[in-house]
């Protein structure tokens, strides 16, 4: 094998683990993101979402993170009225 052909071996089996990785690593955020969207549409915070909802809140089109803020926006609203 000369050098160059050794290189362009080398050379793409570096590319294909950083593409690899970069796969891994956008599946893994894909799984995050599918995580807190099931956290946030649990039976645990089923109550926070109807509170929204009672405020003319529209939590269907809200983004994940936009909705969690609204959730804890709520939630500190009740705990300083309740102080």
């Amino acid at each position: 094998m000369t050098t160059d052909a050794w290189l362009r071996n080398a050379q793409d089996e570096i590319q294909r683990k950083a593409h690899g990785q970069h796969l891994a690593e956008q599946r893994s955020a894909e799984n995050q993101l599918g995580l807190v969207v099931a956290f946030l549409h649990s039976p645990q915070l089923r109550k926070w979402r109807f509170r929204l909802k009672g405020k003319g809140v529209d939590i269907d089109s809200l983004s994940p993170s936009a909705l969690l803020v609204a959730i804890f926006k709520e939630v500190d609203e009740v705990v300083n009225d309740a102080n």
